[in-house]
């Protein structure tokens, strides 16, 4: 985005070794935006944005709510946020079946998956005014996660040597889940694009008949 359109950006990680591999991305292709290793609740700028974006990353943050006041709180007035996650098209299913628990604990215990719904409850409550929602089909994810799978048997013997045979199985297993998770009706992918309003500083005009 920043070697296309010319914009200034800046990334949050919590991982030195992503911050690293990021920053030879950044110095390779020449872009103009710097890492900082930083919790979102933790980072602070003088200088407001104009679009916050996160991509499948909310699902990880127990307190939603804050981290969308947070957000609004960096924008610029008619500033944008922009989310893609995977949204549960019940709350029945986030009841924690063994599967679900399974996903859970591989993400550390922070897979919140929720209801659309309840994700844009809180943006509401944030401030913001949502402008678009596009749904993206879960087909295209599902032969991502198929390659992932194909990559991993073609190279499991590798893979058991660097990081042993019970962690191979385990995320074997966790893309098994995903894949046929996927393949049901049970989720659903999401772009949220929401706006924070600008601020009146004049008087308002109003037309009278």
């Amino acid at each position: 985005m920043s070697t296309k359109y010319g914009g200034r950006g800046v990334g949050l990680t919590l991982s030195s070794v992503q911050k690293a591999a990021a920053e030879e991305r950044i110095a390779w292709h020449g872009a103009d935006v710097i890492i900082v290793e930083s919790h979102w609740k933790d980072y602070e700028d003088d200088q407001p944005f104009d679009v916050v974006y996160t991509d499948e990353v909310i699902v990880h943050f127990h307190d939603l709510g804050d981290f969308f006041r947070k957000v609004y709180g960096l924008l610029a007035d008619g500033g944008r946020m922009l989310n893609k996650e995977l949204h549960l098209v019940h709350g029945r299913h986030s009841e924690m079946t063994r599967a679900m628990s399974f996903i859970n604990e591989i993400f550390g215990s922070t897979g919140n998956y929720r209801t659309l719904a309840e994700e844009l409850t809180w943006v509401g409550e944030a401030g913001f005014a949502v402008e678009a929602i596009r749904q993206m089909p879960l087909l295209e994810y599902q032969k991502t996660v198929a390659s992932w799978l194909a990559t991993m048997k073609g190279n499991r013997a590798s893979l058991e040597a660097v990081f042993g045979r019970r962690t191979v199985r385990r995320f074997q297993t966790y893309l098994q889940l995903c894949h046929h998770i996927h393949g049901g009706t049970r989720m659903t992918l999401d772009l949220v694009l929401c706006q924070k309003p600008m601020t009146v500083t004049g008087p308002e005009l109003v037309a009278r008949s």
